[in-house]
C-alpha cells in the first residue's frame, strides 16, 4: 500500500478513482458554467475605476482585458491600469 492513499486507505482502488472521476467531472462542470456566463471589466488607475461590458462570456471578456493591458505598454508605471474580470450572476432572491 503506498502512502499516498492513507486518506482512504479502506477504499479499494477502483472505488477512488471513480470518486476522483465524479469531483473533476463536478469541477469541469463548475468551469464551463463559468466560462458561458456573462462578465464585466473593471479597470482600475491611480485616479479612477470603471466598468466596461457586459461581455456574453468570459472568453469576450478576456480579449477585450488583453487590450485594456496592451495599453500599459505605452504608459509610465504609475499611469499602468489593472483589469479584473467580474462575473454577472443573477441576484439570490430573498427567501424571508
Amino acid at each position: 500500500m503506498s502512502v499516498f492513499r492513507d486518506v482512504a486507505a479502506w477504499d479499494e482502488p477502483d472505488e477512488s478513482d471513480r470518486r476522483l472521476d465524479v469531483v473533476l467531472d463536478r469541477w469541469a462542470q463548475e468551469l464551463l458554467t463559468r466560462m458561458e456566463q456573462p462578465y464585466v471589466l473593471m479597470v482600475r488607475s491611480t485616479w479612477q475605476t470603471e466598468y466596461l461590458g457586459p461581455f456574453p462570456h468570459a472568453m469576450a471578456a478576456a480579449a477585450a482585458a488583453e487590450d485594456e493591458l496592451a495599453g500599459n505598454r505605452v504608459l509610465p508605471p504609475e499611469e499602468h491600469v489593472a483589469v479584473r474580470l467580474i462575473p454577472l450572476v443573477p441576484p439570490i432572491a430573498d427567501e424571508s
